[in-house]
């Protein structure tokens, strides 16, 4: 059996490989692109043309400028492919692309230089469809942003409930606190309008409607000569004998 070293394949096989590996870039589910060092295109995978809408016809030859690249990233864009070919070396990058409807495809680029006689002549970018991606991270980019949002307002107004807790609290004890001190004026007039009832020379009382004695002055009881706390008019009358009607309703 005859192992042959890569120097010594025939055309044959040569040109096999060369099919499969046409093959298998033609069918990978990545975006191929090849430019030369002025931006012009000169490859396209079917995968990277039937993402984008175009076909080969459209791109080929084409400033990759004018076509895929947002205006806003054309400056960057141009930094890194001229980057790769006067320092020859590979690059990741990220960026988006244009499609022919005008929707951007977001992609994760490999870079790497064309070599033609140890020098870069072109650029060659593999790279994959982060679009997705993206917009999950922006998705829960934006629900963090929605529950930090959130708790910030919750903080907020539990603030706000604390604030209005104490000032609540701060003024029931004001009520109490009026409450208190006219309660205690109030009993204050009580006291002195009991002593001036109680000064009285003369006999004074103040009844209800159900006849009962709620006010009555200690002079009262000294011209009954009797010690009575509660009266009601019905000792009245009974100590004047019947002598006068004090609970007729007709006077």
């Amino acid at each position: 059996m005859i192992i042959l070293m890569p120097n010594q394949q025939t055309d044959f096989e040569k040109q096999l490989i060369n099919q499969t590996l046409q093959k298998i870039v033609n069918e990978m589910r990545l975006f191929i692109v090849g430019i030369d060092n002025k931006g012009g295109i000169i490859y396209a995978n079917p995968f990277f043309l039937k993402s984008t809408g175009y076909s080969l016809v459209e791109v080929l030859n084409k400033d990759i400028f004018d076509i895929f690249i947002p205006v806003n990233k054309i400056e960057t864009f141009d930094k890194k492919i001229r980057a790769i070919l006067e320092n020859n070396y590979s690059m990741q990058s990220e960026n988006p692309i244009l499609k022919k409807d005008g929707n951007k495809i977001y992609v994760d680029w490999f870079n790497s230089p064309i070599l033609e006689g140890g020098k870069p002549v072109g650029v060659l970018s593999i790279g994959i469809d982060i679009t997705s991606h993206l917009e999950i991270i922006n998705l829960l980019s934006l629900n963090e942003k929605t529950m930090r949002d959130r708790a910030e307002l919750f903080a907020s107004q539990n603030k706000e409930l604390e604030k209005l807790e104490k000032a609540l609290e701060t003024e029931k004890k004001g009520v109490e606190k009026k409450v208190e001190q006219r309660t205690s004026e109030l009993n204050q007039e009580k006291a002195r309008l009991l002593a001036s009832i109680n000064s009285f020379p003369y006999g004074f009382l103040v009844t209800d409607t159900d006849d009962d004695v709620v006010v009555a002055n200690e002079t009262l009881g000294l011209i009954f000569g009797v010690k009575k706390t509660q009266w009601h008019l019905n000792d009245l009358r009974d100590f004047l004998s019947g002598s006068v009607n004090l609970i007729s309703k007709d006077f």
